[in-house]
């Protein structure tokens, strides 16, 4: 049963190399507790049962631990900052629900939100998404 385990072991770490998900490490950690095992008089129903109690065991462990260590936080690009701003209409939004508006400076192009919408130059906007390289603007009405 010892090579059965450092086969085990193998594998596992190869698997976890090669996909960097922690997807067999547990796996890799059971079957090197159990490689020691099996070099004492332990039966082999004894090693499998050891095995998978502390594989489910280091699963739910390791990967409630590492999923609060590992939580990648989703970063706004500097375009998703704009979201929520106001812009001043510099080429009236057509029929199609395109025009132009400046932030900043920088003029881009814009789509309606709501394609019923009649947007003029010199309206005011409010961005309330980004599709690419073009903001979604709604009018903005003061209260």
């Amino acid at each position: 049963m010892t090579w059965l385990w450092l086969a085990v072991v193998l594998f596992s770490l190869v698997v976890e190399i090669l996909t960097r998900q922690l997807v067999s490490i547990w796996f890799a950690a059971a079957g090197a507790i159990v490689l020691l095992l099996s070099y004492s008089p332990i039966n082999e129903v004894f090693q499998i049962a050891v095995f998978l109690i502390l594989s489910i065991v280091f699963l739910i462990l390791v990967r409630r631990w590492t999923q609060t260590k590992l939580k990648k936080s989703t970063v706004a690009t500097n375009v998703d900052s704009f979201i929520g701003r106001r812009a001043i209409v510099t080429e009236t939004v057509d029929l199609e629900g395109k025009g132009r508006v400046r932030i900043d400076g920088v003029e881009w192009v814009v789509l309606l939100q709501d394609e019923d919408e009649i947007i003029q130059i010199d309206d005011v906007v409010e961005i309330t998404a980004v599709e690419g390289a073009k903001f979604v603007v709604k009018g903005f009405k003061k209260h």
